[in-house]
């Protein structure tokens, strides 16, 4: 499974899902709610539905604050899109979905997906065709079969990362995590210090009885001479 949702290295924070076992599987059930459906409206407005849950309950995962009452879906995916937590592929189809879900809510002329324009159709199959290519396509595959795998991909997907990014946020919020952020950055700072402090400095100047070096980037070392005085620091930095 984890082959089929997996992402692109680098692309994205996660791109592949962690491993998370004991914990609950949702997939049937929310597959189930449009297993039996036969009017392509339907489909489309119910698959919506659980792909926009989906996609709430991964945003809440990382964002303990989040409220889907305040985002529109197009908001909600370009939040998701924004942070770069978790496969493109997955935010694609989730938008494709809200993007055929808008087509049959809007034009009632629009009642089964033969109707649906040429471009939504054909991002379906070729969404789905990239997700999981396959050399020996069986013949005469119909549009409800890829539209079904493509959600099955989309919920999947949501649903698996959503552990990734709840795991995610329940480590960065811990002390020792900040504790270790803050040393690290602490350390990396003064390796930097030291390197640019070990090169001669672009200036020296005595104000108020203090030596004052200056270093490339703005750094400056001060040391007091004795019976040096208040150190006005504006005159230094002019």
């Amino acid at each position: 499974m984890s082959g089929l949702i997996s992402g692109i290295k680098g692309e994205s924070v996660f791109h592949e899902p962690l491993m998370r076992f004991f914990i609950d599987n949702p997939i049937p059930e929310l597959l189930s709610k449009t297993a039996n459906l036969q009017d392509d409206r339907l489909l489309a407005v119910v698959t919506m539905l659980v792909v926009e849950d989906r996609l709430d309950k991964a945003l809440h995962s990382f964002l303990p604050k989040y409220d889907p009452k305040a985002f529109t879906f197009a908001r909600k995916i370009k939040l998701m899109n924004a942070l770069a937590l978790i496969p493109n592929k997955i935010i694609e189809a989730a938008n494709l979905f809200g993007n055929i879900r808008n087509a049959f809510a809007h034009n009632l002329q629009i009642d089964s997906f033969d109707r649906l324009e040429g471009h939504l159709i054909q991002q379906v199959r070729e969404l789905g065709s990239s997700v999981n290519p396959v050399p020996n396509k069986p013949p005469g595959r119909t549009f409800i079969e890829d539209f079904k795998f493509l959600s099955f991909f989309c919920v999947v997907g949501l649903e698996s990362y959503s552990a990734n990014l709840s795991y995610l946020r329940a480590h960065i919020s811990t002390p020792d995590f900040i504790d270790a952020l803050f040393k690290k950055n602490e350390a990396e700072n003064l390796d930097r210090m030291n390197a640019i402090t070990a090169k001669e400095p672009i200036k020296v100047q005595i104000v108020d009885g203090h030596v004052v070096k200056q270093y490339e980037g703005n750094v400056f070392e001060i040391n007091a001479t004795e019976g040096a005085g208040p150190l006005d620091l504006g005159k230094v930095m002019r």
